[in-house]
C-alpha cells in the first residue's frame, strides 16, 4: 500500500520571513539556532504564539515549492525544529498536530518509494505523536490493546473539532502499516485505522480537500476479492476526492491510476490518467499544490515507466 498524504495545511499566524532556510540548508540551520535563542529570551506563551504562526508559514512555503529536492533539503532541518519544540512543550496539542502533519508528509513524500526502512521510522514517530496527541485531546491510552467494538464506541463520541487529530493520527497510522504490511499487528491496526478514518468520513468527508476519500479509494481497490474489495466504492471515493480537490490537483489522479485502474485492469485508462499528470503546469494556479504536483508528477513518470510490469 502506498498511502500518500494530500499535504495541504491551514494557512495561519502572522507575517514572517518566508522559506529562504528551505534554499539552502545552511540556513536551515542558523533558523534552528533562531529557534533555540528565541525560546531562552521569550515566555512560553509567547513563543508558543510566535512558533505556531512560523510553522505554519515555513509549512505552506514547503508546499509552494516547486522544486521537490529543495522541499526535501529544508523540511528535514523543520522536522528537527518541531522535534526541539515539543520535547520543550510535550502537552502543546498545536505541535503535535504538526509533528504527526511534517512526518507523515516527509515519509510519504520523500522516503516510502525510496527508501522503505527510513520511512519506518518517520512514520513511527508520526504515530508516537499522533498517539500523544489522542491522550492529549480524548485521554485515550493503549489503544492496540482496546477491543475493536469499544474503540468504535470511542471514536463514535468524537465531533467535528477533532476531525483533525483523528485524520492526522490514522494518516500516519495507515502509512506505518503500509511499510511491513505482512505484519501480524499491522494487519490487526488495519481495523482501527479504517474505524478512524470512517468517522472523519461522517464528521467531515471536505477535510484536506477529500483526502478521506484516496484513503477509503485505496482501501477498497487493494483489498482481495470476496473480502472486502469493492471497485465501484472505490470509483465512488475517488470521483469525490478529485472533485473536492479540484482539476489542478494532480496526486488524486496518480492515485486513481495506480489503485482503481490497475484493479480494473485498464491500462489505456491508467495511461491516459498519467499523462495527464506529467503534462500538468510546473507553476499551479493553486500555489499551495505546486509541491504535491511536483512529487505527483515523479510518481507518474516512474509508474508509466512500469506500464508492462503492472499489467
Amino acid at each position: 500500500m502506498n498511502w500518500l498524504p494530500s499535504y495541504r495545511i491551514r494557512r495561519a499566524g502572522k507575517r514572517i520571513t518566508r522559506m529562504r532556510c528551505a534554499k539552502n540548508p545552511s540556513v536551515s540551520m542558523r533558523f534552528v539556532a533562531w529557534i533555540l535563542l528565541a525560546g531562552v529570551t521569550m515566555t512560553g506563551c509567547t513563543v508558543r504564539k510566535m512558533m505556531s504562526g512560523t510553522i505554519n508559514n515555513l509549512t505552506q512555503a514547503v508546499f509552494r515549492q516547486r522544486d521537490p529536492q529543495l522541499a526535501r533539503e529544508g523540511s528535514a532541518s523543520f522536522l528537527l525544529v518541531i522535534d526541539g519544540l515539543i520535547q520543550g512543550n510535550p502537552q502543546d496539542g498545536d505541535l503535535l498536530l504538526h509533528g504527526v502533519q511534517m512526518y507523515t508528509a516527509y515519509a510519504g513524500a520523500f522516503a516510502l518509494s525510496q527508501d522503505p526502512e527510513r520511512a519506518f521510522i518517520l512514520y513511527d514517530q508520526a504515530l508516537d505523536y499522533g498517539f500523544r496527541l489522542w491522550h492529549r485531546y480524548f485521554g485515550w491510552t493503549d489503544i492496540r490493546r482496546m477491543d475493536i467494538d469499544t474503540y468504535r464506541d470511542v471514536i463514535s463520541q468524537c465531533g467535528p473539532a477533532d476531525v483533525p487529530a483523528l485524520y492526522w493520527t490514522a494518516f500516519a497510522w495507515s502509512g506505518w502499516i503500509s511499510v511491513h504490511p505482512e505484519s501480524t499487528l499491522a494487519i490487526a491496526d488495519l481495523s482501527y485505522v479504517v474505524e478512524a478514518m470512517k468517522r472523519v468520513l461522517v464528521l467531515n468527508d471536505h477535510y484536506q480537500s477529500g483526502a478521506v476519500h484516496l484513503f477509503f479509494g485505496m482501501y477498497y481497490a487493494i483489498q482481495p476479492a470476496g473480502m472486502g474489495r469493492d471497485l465501484n466504492r472505490s470509483r465512488d471515493h475517488f470521483d469525490a476526492a478529485m472533485i473536492l480537490a479540484g482539476p489542478e490537483a494532480m496526486l488524486p489522479k496518480v492515485l486513481f491510476a495506480r489503485y482503481y485502474a490497475r484493479a480494473i485492469v485498464d491500462e489505456q485508462l491508467f495511461v491516459n490518467t498519467l499523462e495527464e499528470v506529467i503534462h500538468s503546469p510546473s507553476s499551479c494556479p493553486v500555489p499551495e499544490l505546486n509541491l504535491q504536483n511536483a512529487i505527483a508528477r515523479e510518481q507518474a513518470r516512474i509508474y508509466l515507466d512500469r506500464v508492462h510490469e503492472l499489467f
